[in-house]
């Protein structure tokens, strides 16, 4: 093998890498904001009992990714990073929220709120399917 070839080997590595950091590092962040998101709208919802609606749109989301990660790993019979928070953890946490908030809105609002769940999760898996779609950072 030649030593340009080498050289075309390495730098491809090199920015699989970097790529994969920056995925990762994209990730971190959408993580660090979705929790954000979370604390900002318990203590507007604590503060208006009006904003229940999100309680059940931040839910469908949560419960969507939890389903999914336990889903692939009994699906590959392999572990999927997540698949323990998500079967101990979030699933329990969005049943929770669910019985506690579904009562006060009415059916419409329910299904609006959980369909808006489920749209912005497939936007966020879209996104992470297709990294070149967000911007530079």
């Amino acid at each position: 093998m030649s030593s340009r070839n080498k050289h075309c080997k390495a730098t491809c590595r090199h920015e699989e890498k970097a790529q994969q950091s920056a995925a990762a590092d994209r990730a971190g962040a959408a993580r660090r904001a979705f929790w954000l998101l979370m604390v900002v709208s318990v203590v507007a919802i604590r503060a208006h009992t009006s904003l229940a609606w999100l309680v059940a749109t931040l839910a469908a989301i949560l419960g969507i990714n939890a389903a999914l990660h336990v889903l692939g790993s009994l699906v590959t019979r392999t572990y999927s990073p997540g698949s323990i928070t998500a079967a101990f953890l979030y699933l329990p946490l969005v049943l929770y929220a669910f019985r506690r908030v579904l009562p006060r809105l009415t059916r419409g609002l329910a299904l609006r709120a959980i369909g808006l769940g489920a749209g912005i999760h497939l936007g966020v898996m879209l996104l992470a399917a297709h990294p070149c779609l967000l911007p530079s950072m």
